[in-house]
């Protein structure tokens, strides 16, 4: 396991692995962002000094790229073609970093700066240019989790895809269903332990067993009555007539 790396960003994914790197012994020798006066509280609590991009030195330890996904590219043009790199997207290609050695370096969680992340059993996928630096990574990656996978990049992009939908698309369907209940004097509680249930299904059954509601019944009854509830407003309307169309296919 690397002894210490350096740090490109300070964000939400940045700051979760920094301290969790911290917590295993893993040094951050330097946080390099692009607000380096933004950054400085995470140097603070890393004990790192702070930089600029620019200032990214020729030579140095492993370099963790916690960025934008759109930065990364950018970013990487201005940094020695020597580093040892490796960015944390799970949507970029590998090959978008300039460097000689470089890899992915991926934990497939949602991350908040305040909310402390569990990383025990977080898959963290691994790709890489050359074995050995796969091989350094998956080192890195064992002193977080207990869950570190060697993927390629066209698993890497699907397993993006379905993060998105797991994750953001329900997460903004939590988000609709609360603007529903406050238009009628109730707020999101109510669902919390339908939510818990649904999520904890998973542990015991596939998705496809654990499916339940009015389309996988054919309530065609109940499915009328709901859109029509739902005649002023438009995009709800749609998006629930499109979701229950798939459920319908999917349990012919």
């Amino acid at each position: 396991m690397a002894p210490s790396i350096d740090l490109i960003g300070s964000g939400n994914v940045a700051t979760q692995l920094a301290l969790a790197l911290k917590e295993q012994g893993v040094e951050v020798n330097c946080v390099y962002a692009r607000n380096p006066e933004r950054a400085s509280m995470l140097g603070s609590v890393l004990h790192a000094p702070v930089d600029y991009i620019s200032a990214i030195p020729a030579n140095g330890p492993m370099m963790i790229m916690a960025i934008s996904d759109d930065a990364i590219r950018e970013v990487s043009q201005s940094i020695s073609s020597s580093r040892l790199i490796a960015h944390t997207s799970g949507a970029v290609s590998m090959d978008a970093l300039a460097q000689e050695e470089r890899a992915v370096f991926y934990p497939l969680q949602t991350f908040s700066k305040l909310k402390k992340a569990e990383w025990s059993t977080l898959p963290i996928l691994i790709e890489a240019s050359t074995p050995a630096f796969a091989s350094e990574l998956e080192a890195l990656g064992h002193a977080l989790s207990s869950n570190v996978k060697r993927i390629n990049s066209q698993q890497r992009k699907q397993l993006h895809i379905a993060a998105v939908m797991v994750n953001n698309f329900t997460n903004h369907l939590y988000h609709l269903s609360d603007e529903l209940l406050r238009k009628n004097g109730m707020d999101l509680d109510l669902l919390k332990p339908l939510i818990l249930e649904t999520a904890s299904k998973i542990e015991t059954m596939t998705p496809f067993e654990a499916q339940t509601g009015p389309a996988s019944r054919k309530d065609v009854h109940t499915i009328n009555e709901h859109l029509s509830l739902l005649a002023q407003n438009q995009e709800l309307q749609e998006l629930y007539a499109q979701l229950t169309e798939s459920i319908l296919k999917h349990h012919e």
